[in-house]
């Protein structure tokens, strides 16, 4: 059974393939634009571009008229028209290639994304919990004390404490 993409799902699957295929977008000397071929190093395509609009490209999938190339789809992420697939950014590429690995298509990536500015300001010392464990504060009930790094806030400007 064939199931239909939305739109934004192609294009979202063109990029990444212009992602994992290293498809660079060139520019020649009279304003053209070009793209590199994701097989053969030697070859590019050309793109026919009007203001920031990508109307086709001499690729296979340009010439059958299909909806997104990744030809096309490498423009628009350098332009900025589409976001970059997740796997492009170093910081998100673990997080993304584990989550597709344990079945998960769509990772919520700014919720990672939050997770890992969270942790960026921690406190080093208290871990962001604003106190200091202690066995003995543990084993008679007293109080924790308070993280003297942070003041009890549990968060820190930077890490280089």
């Amino acid at each position: 059974m064939h199931q239909t993409m939305t739109p934004t799902e192609a294009w979202r699957r063109a990029a990444e393939r212009a992602h994992t295929d290293h498809i660079e977008i060139l520019r020649d000397e009279a304003g053209g634009w070009h793209a590199t071929s994701g097989r053969d190093p030697q070859r590019t395509y050309e793109l026919d571009v009007a203001g920031n609009v990508a109307r086709g490209c001499t690729c296979m999938a340009g010439a059958l008229e299909r909806e997104a190339c990744k030809h096309r789809a490498a423009f628009y992420v350098a332009t900025g028209a589409i976001p970059a697939p997740p796997e492009a950014d170093p910081a998100l590429a673990p997080f993304v290639a584990e989550a597709r690995a344990a079945g998960v298509a769509e990772p919520d990536l700014a919720g990672f994304a939050r997770y890992l500015q969270d942790l960026a300001t921690r406190c080093p010392e208290c871990g962001g919990g604003g106190i200091l464990y202690s066995r003995y504060c543990e084993g008679t009930g007293w109080p924790y004390p308070t993280c003297h790094v942070c003041g009890g806030t549990g968060r820190c400007n930077t890490n280089s404490h």
